[in-house]
């Protein structure tokens, strides 16, 4: 469906066509739950293309964030209001755009039970928005330690956020473990699949969709 070819172009760079996938209704069959990478790719086609109303209003209209009005933070919606008020300040809507990161950062501080999966990363993205380094790359290898390795790759290879971080030797580091873990993990795969304990890939009539993390 339009979720996964919108996950699957990130995953190979492709901006423009995960963009145009994430831009379908198909994108949004399942609604809120149904978001790994589509609000993402939202985003950064939002911010190639300079096209910023168009996905503004669809991210607004998906996720319940008034573009008119004050936003509701909730469980649904926490991570896409990040990356919409990351397309008001590219647009120099700072003020305004602070104020929505914020309120956020605090609907984070106040719900922990979203686990370090979500909120630690989120956080950490919020704050290399607003310019405080240090703080962001402190919890973003935080969220890592805490075994936050969802769509690792985008972060470490994607994700504009960190764009002018990747080569800072912190974030060098942080990548570094990542890789490290993610290959142990595929290594360990590999044996198990050798030894009979897990299925070859496309075993029991299943079509092997290529490689994914």
């Amino acid at each position: 469906n339009d979720s996964t070819r919108a996950l699957r172009a990130s995953y190979a760079g492709n901006w423009r066509a995960a963009g145009d996938a994430a831009l379908q209704p198909g994108s949004f069959v399942m609604r809120a739950p149904e978001r790994w990478g589509v609000a993402a790719a939202l985003r950064d086609y939002a911010l190639k293309t300079r096209n910023y109303q168009s996905v503004e209003r669809l991210l607004a209209a998906r996720y319940d964030l008034p573009l008119e009005s004050d936003w509701k933070i909730a469980v649904f919606n926490f991570r896409e209001a990040q990356l919409l008020a990351n397309l008001q300040l590219a647009q120099g809507r700072r003020e305004l755009a602070l104020r929505h990161l914020n309120q956020v950062v605090a609907w984070i501080d106040a719900n922990g039970f979203m686990g370090p999966v979500h909120n630690i990363r989120t956080k950490a993205q919020i704050l290399a928005l607003e310019g405080r380094t240090d703080e962001s790359l402190a919890l973003l290898g935080q969220s890592f330690e805490q075994s936050d390795y969802t769509l690792w790759w985008y972060t470490l290879q994607r994700d504009p956020t960190w764009d002018g971080l990747r080569q800072d030797p912190r974030f060098v580091r942080i990548a570094s473990k990542v890789r490290a873990h993610v290959n142990q993990e595929i290594a360990t795969l590999a044996r198990l699949r050798a030894a009979g304990s897990v299925p070859a890939r496309g075993d029991a009539g299943a079509k092997d969709a290529g490689p994914m993390p």
